[in-house]
């Protein structure tokens, strides 16, 4: 939220500010030019979540499906976003749901 020149925001339970606003002084904007290093992640993304897709037995990634708002089924790209951030683990031909041990 925005009162008087300054920009409060939630972080957990506390209450954090950005620097002061000057909305009449412009700044240069950032960078925006893509680097070698973005091209290699989208590389990355998007060999990954192909591959799931066709461990599946697909020709195209899926999309992350939500019930209620939360995620019901997460789809390919999610899955591979989560693994090349280390918050998930592969999917790969001996997991549990491919072995068919999973309710």
């Amino acid at each position: 939220m925005v009162i008087g020149n300054r920009v409060y925001y939630m972080q957990g339970h506390e209450l954090h500010s950005f620097e002061t606003l000057d909305l009449n002084k412009q700044r240069p904007a950032g960078n925006t030019t893509p680097s070698e290093k973005h091209y290699q992640y989208a590389r990355e993304l998007y060999d990954l979540a192909n591959s799931y897709a066709k461990l599946d037995g697909r020709t195209m990634p899926s999309d992350t499906q939500f019930k209620k708002g939360h995620a019901d089924v997460i789809g390919d790209l999610d899955l591979a976003r989560l693994v090349l951030a280390g918050e998930a683990t592969a999917v790969s031909d001996n997991d549990w749901w491919a072995l068919d041990l999973m309710a």
